[in-house]
């Protein structure tokens, strides 16, 4: 298993786990590798995003289609989407199917949420203890001005294509509380915000009480 980790001292003193992943043998070469996200303090650190990625062996490929159906069997009936290598799903915080009633654009809202980690960059931020924190510490960087967006929890399916286009060389399946990132993550900046003010004024005092030079 590796650690992500990020340290910020209005916080802790010590480094702050905020994800690990895992695959059957730890390395980066493993057919399948599960990555989860962790909010940061003051809040309780809770799951709020949890990404899965399977890479098929050469030949055992399957088609999207076999792939979307064993999706559609999961999850339902996907939004729809622009590009073909996502498939997206909405649910309200009680796991339910998000209809079109509430008056939100769902597709609209799934193409904006941050998805999972790539593949590719897994073992690398991993292994530095930097894995990009997201939504749960940059709150504002995801959904803005979207703010009905954030009650729902989202899935998104990204495929990657096989040499030949007609197969599916690998797929990652990402599960996001938006909600309970953003909220999380604005908690975090607060204290980091309030911290950073308070050092601000204590310089301005001591900056102030230091005696004028002699001219």
């Amino acid at each position: 298993m590796r650690l992500g980790w990020k340290q910020i001292d209005a916080i802790s003193q010590k480094p702050i786990t905020h994800a690990f992943a895992y695959s059957p043998t730890g390395s980066d070469q493993d057919s399948e590798i599960i990555v989860v996200d962790i909010t940061f303090p003051p809040s309780k650190q809770i799951v709020w995003r949890i990404t899965r990625y399977v890479r098929f062996e050469p030949g055992k490929e399957p088609v999207p289609e076999t792939l979307l159906t064993a999706l559609r069997q999961k999850y339902g009936q996907e939004v729809s989407s622009s590009i073909p290598e996502n498939t997206f799903w909405v649910f309200d915080q009680q796991g339910r199917p998000a209809g079109r009633s509430s008056g939100i654009n769902l597709a609209d809202c799934a193409m904006y949420v941050e998805h999972g980690y790539a593949f590719g960059a897994m073992n690398t931020a991993a292994s530095s203890g930097g894995i990009a924190p997201g939504v749960a510490l940059y709150p504002t960087a995801v959904v803005a001005n979207r703010d009905a967006c954030q009650a729902f929890v989202y899935v998104a399916a990204t495929t990657t294509p096989s040499s030949n286009r007609e197969a599916v060389q690998a797929i990652s399946v990402t599960v996001t509380d938006l909600g309970a990132g953003i909220r999380a993550g604005k908690a975090t900046q607060a204290v980091m915000n309030n911290t950073a003010t308070a050092e601000q004024q204590h310089a301005m005092k001591k900056a102030k009480e230091q005696p004028a030079p002699v001219f």
